[in-house]
């Protein structure tokens, strides 16, 4: 399950029957909207587990409104946090042991207002992703066209989509995430 929160807080109550209806492997969030004022306790969800090292809190914006990172997994997975090796402000990875190999996950939150440096520091995480990487969160990027495969005049949203095409991911979001019908929300696999 993937969730755009803009504020985790204000949203348990239906998230906890949603995770109850449909009962998913894992739960990753963006925009959580989380600081260190906000314990793990007040986050819970019955049979899910919140992995420390896959919470990002947002600390460069005001109580950390504007981004934030949580991951809850189901108590049984075999979820391996590892290192970072890029400085991108807002992403966590981590691999899932399947019975026979892994996936790598990269829960992304890319500001709007993302600086040049910052863009290339996430295009450098699609280069040297490995094989079997999934790709999920809120990209900002409105002026790709992933039907087409083509954009506006940005250079930033231009070279994201370059460096996706040229790594073999595939986007699989087919359906407008924001209420000015652009897909901000993506799912990037360089493994169909």
């Amino acid at each position: 399950l993937y969730l755009n929160a803009q504020s985790i807080l204000s949203k348990t109550n239906d998230l906890n029957a949603t995770v109850c209806d449909i009962k998913p492997d894992l739960i990753l969030i963006t925009e959580s909207w989380c600081n260190s004022n906000i314990s793990n306790n007040l986050l819970k969800l019955n049979g899910y587990n919140i992995i420390n090292e896959l919470r990002c809190d947002r600390f460069d914006t005001s109580n950390g409104i504007g981004g934030g990172l949580l991951v809850f997994s189901k108590e049984r997975l075999d979820i391996l946090a590892y290192d970072k090796t890029n400085d991108f402000n807002q992403y966590v990875n981590f691999k899932i042991s399947t019975s026979n190999s892994y996936v790598n996950i990269v829960l992304v939150y890319r500001p709007p207002n993302c600086n040049r440096d910052n863009c290339d520091k996430l295009i450098d995480l699609v280069k040297n992703a490995p094989s079997n990487t999934i790709f999920v969160g809120d990209f900002n990027l409105p002026k790709i066209d992933w039907n087409n495969f083509s954009c506006n005049n940005d250079s930033k949203s231009i070279d994201f989509l370059n460096a996706c095409l040229d790594n073999n991911f595939s986007q699989f979001v087919d359906f407008p995430t924001h209420s000015h019908n652009n897909i901000l929300d993506l799912v990037l696999c360089n493994d169909d």
